[in-house]
Parts: C-alpha cells; sequence; structure tokens
C-alpha cells in the first residue's frame, strides 16, 4: 500500500499486483488479461433411452463444425465473441467472456476466427 501511494498509482487489483512486483520502472500495458475458466468433458455422448433394437443414439454435434470449436474467440459484426454451443448445421451461439448472450444463431460464414481456444480458459484483453 506504501509504495502505491508513494507512486500516485489508483487502487485495482491489477495495480496491486504491479506494486507487489517492486518493478516500478516497467512500462504498463494500460490493461490487463482476464482469464476465466471455462467447462471441458461436459458432453453426454449418447441419449438417454435407447431407439428399438437397443441402438443408442449419438447425442452431439462434432468437435468440429465447418472449422469452428467450442469456446473459440470468433469476430461477428467487428466485435469478439466466444462460442458456447454449435449445431451440426453451421450455426453458433454466441456469448461474452461474462457470460451475456449475443445471438441464439449465427450462420458460420458471418464468423471470422480470431484465436483457437487453448485448455480450459478463454482470455480478453480489458483496458484499465
Amino acid at each position: 500500500k506504501d509504495n502505491r501511494i508513494k507512486n500516485k498509482i489508483p487502487k485495482s487489483h491489477c495495480n496491486d499486483a504491479f506494486c507487489i512486483a517492486g518493478n516500478f520502472g516497467a512500462k504498463r500495458l494500460g490493461g490487463h488479461f482476464f482469464k476465466k475458466q471455462v467447462r471441458r468433458h461436459n458432453r453426454m455422448i449418447h441419449k438417454a433411452n435407447p431407439i428399438k433394437g437397443a441402438l443408442r443414439k449419438r447425442n452431439q454435434a462434432p468437435f468440429e463444425v465447418y472449422g469452428f470449436r467450442l469456446n473459440d474467440k470468433v469476430a461477428y459484426l467487428d466485435k469478439a465473441y466466444f462460442i458456447s454451443s454449435r449445431r451440426s448445421s453451421g450455426s453458433f451461439e454466441l456469448k461474452l467472456i461474462d457470460g451475456t448472450r449475443l445471438k441464439e444463431s449465427v450462420n458460420y460464414k458471418k464468423l471470422r476466427l480470431l484465436q483457437r481456444r487453448t485448455g480450459g480458459f478463454i482470455t480478453e484483453f480489458r483496458t484499465d
């Protein structure tokens, strides 16, 4: 707290981390990276009740649909969103990192891939 007050840095979580590091001569980015953990392995592979003849029907869309995967960062109308659900028809549901739903069905032709998903985290750069 003393270092933050001496250097006239406003109070925030990322500024506190900067002060704890102690390198006050470092050049600041003007923002911070916000990461959110997302679920993985959350698919039901088959329908709960088999159809006649004891055949189990698949309950999921393919892993990759038209080159897009779950939690990929895409551009739609020049803004960045994350894919939260996919359909084999090529339409996707888009959400912001905080979970706000943009639109339930967006065609793959209107999307542009910005970043592939990496592990179980989605990342967004936020300006201060």
